[in-house]
């Protein structure tokens, strides 16, 4: 549980500039014309960074829940790059994102209930454009267990440090 925010899951804030180049390069390859992109749990901003330099044309925005590591993201503001504290209500204002990424955020160091990680990973759903991807990597659970299944297409990759690759296009609704 994060102290900062009781009844929230969050681990520790940890990340790296390019700890994914895998899954990264097959979301670039995916969709090489996104032009907004999300880092949900961007930590102190080095993935945002990072994303920035896969997707050259994007708006990226980073969010996150602990306004004390997103005052160390600010430190990679630019004209592309902005962050945001990661409310429902914040985010519902910025929808329609080409790819969301949730990389090792759905998680917790204890048991994180797989009813918790399919709230958020249904809520980030609806942050997706139609054809967007939807990538949630290293989690206890596959966004293929949720209730939208059915909506997603996995791409299939190769497996990156014991886990599926699953960037995830979403298809269009008629």
């Amino acid at each position: 549980m994060s102290v900062l925010h009781p009844g929230c899951h969050q681990g520790p804030n940890r990340t790296a500039l390019n700890r994914y180049p895998e899954v990264f390069a097959a979301a670039a390859a995916a969709a090489p014309a996104a032009r907004r992109i999300l880092s949900f749990g961007c930590s102190s901003g080095e993935e945002c960074v990072t994303l920035a330099e896969y997707f050259p044309k994007a708006e990226i925005i980073g969010a996150d829940i602990n306004p004390v590591i997103l005052l160390q993201a600010r430190k990679h503001r630019s004209d592309r790059i902005c962050f945001v504290y990661a409310s429902d209500r914040i985010l519902s204002g910025l929808g329609g994102f080409d790819a969301i990424f949730c990389m090792a955020v759905l998680r917790s160091a204890g048991h994180y209930p797989f009813e918790i990680f399919e709230e958020r990973a249904l809520f980030l759903e609806t942050l997706v454009r139609p054809r967007g991807l939807l990538v949630i990597h290293n989690s206890p659970y596959r966004f293929g267990d949720t209730a939208r299944k059915d909506s997603y297409e996995t791409y299939p990759g190769r497996r990156t440090t014991g886990h599926k690759l699953v960037p995830s296009r979403r298809r269009h609704r008629s």
